[in-house]
């Protein structure tokens, strides 16, 4: 929201400030008290302090120029109040109150051009914050701080004027430190008020802030009160009558009536300081509570844009949300998941046991051990489960859930998705169906043409010689690799389905390893690689043999079909703990990160001129993880580009070898 009006205004601030500074200045030259004093009974702006806020007001006025140095002159009055306080605190003349007045005026005061320490210490506060403002507009923090801080000095600067309007020339106890002329009150209010409206015309909203100077001008009342106690103190032993002094504290007490007037009878002076300390008090408490308040109300403005997002994003989408306390058992389903399993809006039972019932039971341990190895490795959850609508049926989901457990490692809540997969479900069942029938209807007349083959190359039915026999040799070979694609499709569908049957023995792993190093040897020597084994001797471990040798043949044929000719492939052997591990290292051009995510995936290949021209079928690393998994094993890999690729595999060491 604009506010046109707002810069103007800032900026007549300026002008106001700069045209009582400049009579300031024209009235020291002109040794006319007139323009430097607004009469006897007030104190008089000293020159410095003219000329501090003479560069405060420009300042001011710039807020919106293009000019760093205009919009930097405030640091000068920064300067001048900093080199006016440091005479104050090592008790010297450096010659900077008079430096400019001196030669025009016959006045013998010691410090005739001096401001006091307060108006010092504001004019560092309020010419860094005019730079501050000018310079860096855009930080929200900042501004933030900005406003707060002006707000204070202009609730401050209302003291000396309740002083001299109450005619309490002592509302300030401490004197020279502390007077201030009433003009320049009049200037810091204007240049307080002016940046506050500059500030608010950039931002183009409302500046809440703007009523902590409200606030806090009315609680400055408390100081008024505290100088009119302090008055009555002095002048009843001074010749005035004691009517008159109590008719003016009386006058000025007034102003806050929460304070009792009954303690203008005391005469102790310790009230005096005692209530000036709880106006300073209660206006800063008054200033921190409504920053919180406005930024209490920023956040629940905030909260309610999110949870308009939430909302929204909830209800549009497909999937239904669920939320599950762990520590309470609660569990919040969105009413996409409820309408997704039939059931109508908050008519499902929000605790974990019910939650658990709607899982298929042959899925409910798979989901507690799944949940629980990603609560302890605070890793996301991904599995596929069949969950029970409310006409009894079971339906296949994908189950996608985030755990967050707290500093101490404890699980706290798991919040995901489930979506509705119960027709791709049925897309793969048909499609493995088909595979397998024609795996299946495939695998025996290849098988027979393969022993045809073999017969015809090996002269049973005659001579086979010359082209005839190179074509013959191509066909074997296909037929083969043909053999090996439906070997391995038939392999990963049992292994799916869950039916492969393991024949598990202790068995010696560097045996295994040493065997199917020297059974690819020849395998290796036709892309002219070399395999090396170190291999460990009495580390035994519980496979199946064939299975082993199968994961193993698999890798090092992989390292070596990715490999240059002339490199070699390192098979390692390293006992970690309860565990073995097997490296199988090449030297090939390694794998690109964008393949590594989908390396186990079925049918995945590298789109590389590395596979030459034996690509495989895509299926051997999916079926040989599957393999370890089923062997309570792991096979990961590392690998960097241009340097090459690790394969490894963990087992756990047989009983006998632990202990």
């Amino acid at each position: 929201m604009e506010f046109p009006l707002l810069p103007f205004i800032g900026i007549v601030c300026g002008l106001l400030v700069a045209l009582i500074s400049i009579i300031v200045q024209i009235g020291w030259f002109t040794h006319s008290i007139a323009l430097v004093q607004i009469s006897a009974d007030f104190s008089p702006m000293k020159f410095n302090t003219a000329l501090s806020f003479f560069f405060c007001a420009v300042n001011l006025i710039s807020f919106n120029s293009t000019s760093r140095l205009l919009k930097s002159l405030g640091l000068l009055a920064v300067l001048l109040a900093l080199i006016t306080l440091s005479q104050y605190v090592f008790h010297n003349n450096n010659g900077i109150d008079s430096f400019f007045i001196e030669p025009f005026t016959k006045a013998h005061s010691l410090y005739m051009g001096r401001m006091s320490p307060a108006t010092g210490v504001y004019f560092i506060i309020m010419g860094t914050l005019l730079f501050l403002s000018a310079n860096f507009p855009d930080y929200t923090s900042l501004r933030t701080f900005v406003i707060f801080i002006v707000s204070i000095i202009i609730a401050l600067t209302i003291v000396p004027l309740l002083a001299y309007i109450s005619g309490i020339q002592t509302a300030y106890l401490w004197r020279i430190f502390t007077e201030m002329a009433m003009h320049s009150a009049i200037c810091f209010i204007l240049l307080g008020t002016g940046l506050i409206c500059q500030i608010w015309a950039y931002t183009k909203e409302t500046p809440y802030f703007l009523v902590i100077p409200v606030v806090l001008c009315l609680t400055t009342a408390s100081f008024g009160t505290s100088g009119a106690i302090y008055t009555y103190e002095n002048l009843k032993y001074q010749e005035l009558l004691k009517e008159e002094a109590y008719y003016q504290s009386h006058a000025a007490g007034e102003a806050l009536s929460s304070i009792n007037l009954n303690l203008l009878h005391r005469e102790s002076s310790y009230i005096a300081y005692f209530v000036l300390f709880f106006g300073l008090l209660t206006s800063l408490l008054l200033s921190l509570t409504i920053f919180f308040r406005i930024k209490w109300q920023q956040n629940v403005k905030a909260l309610e844009h999110n949870e308009e997002r939430l909302h929204l994003a909830i209800t549009g989408t497909t999937d239904g949300l669920f939320d599950w306390d762990v520590a309470t058992g609660e569990v919040y389903y969105s009413p996409r998941f409820e309408e997704v399993l039939g059931y109508q809006t908050h008519s499902l039972a929000r605790d974990y046991p019910s939650f658990l019932k709607l899982i298929h039971i042959h899925d409910q341990e798979k989901f507690q051990q799944t949940t629980a190895k990603h609560f302890k490795n605070k890793t996301p959850v991904n599995l596929d489960l069949r969950l029970k609508t409310k006409a009894g049926t079971y339906i296949w989901f994908n189950f996608r859930g985030t755990p967050t457990c707290n500093p101490s490692g404890t699980a706290c809540r798991m919040t995901g998705f489930i979506a509705d997969i119960s027709v791709r479900n049925e897309i793969d069942k048909m499609k493995n169906e088909f595979i397998s029938t024609v795996s299946h209807e495939l695998r025996t007349p290849m098988t027979s043409i393969r022993g045809s083959l073999a017969l015809i190359l090996g002269g049973k039915a005659g001579p086979c010689e010359g082209k005839i026999r190179d074509l013959l040799v191509i066909a074997d070979r296909n037929c083969e690799r043909l053999l090996r694609l439906i070997n391995d499709i038939l392999d990963i569908e049992k292994i799916e389905a869950g039916e492969i049957d393991f024949k598990l023995t202790v068995h010696d792993l560097g045996a295994i390893v040493n065997e199917t190093v020297t059974n690819n040897q020849i395998f290796a020597t036709k892309f002219n690689v070399k395999l090396t084994a170190f291999t460990l001797t009495g580390i035994e471990v519980n496979v199946d043999v064939d299975r082993m040798i199968q994961v193993l043949t698999n890798l090092i044929s992989n390292a070596v079909k990715f490999s240059k000719s002339g490199d070699t492939v390192t098979i390692t052997m390293q006992k970690e703990n309860k565990r073995v591990r097997v490296n199988v290292i090449d030297q090939g051009q390694g794998i690109s990160d964008d393949f590594k995510k989908q390396i186990f995936q079925k049918f995945s290949q590298a789109d590389s001129s590395a596979t030459r021209e034996n690509k495989g079928s895509g299926l051997g690393l999916s079926i040989s993880k599957a393999i370890m998994e089923a062997l309570n094993g792991n096979l990961s890999f590392t690998s960097v580009v241009n340097q090459g690729t690790t394969f490894y595999l963990d087992l756990p060491i047989a009983t006998s070898e632990q202990d």
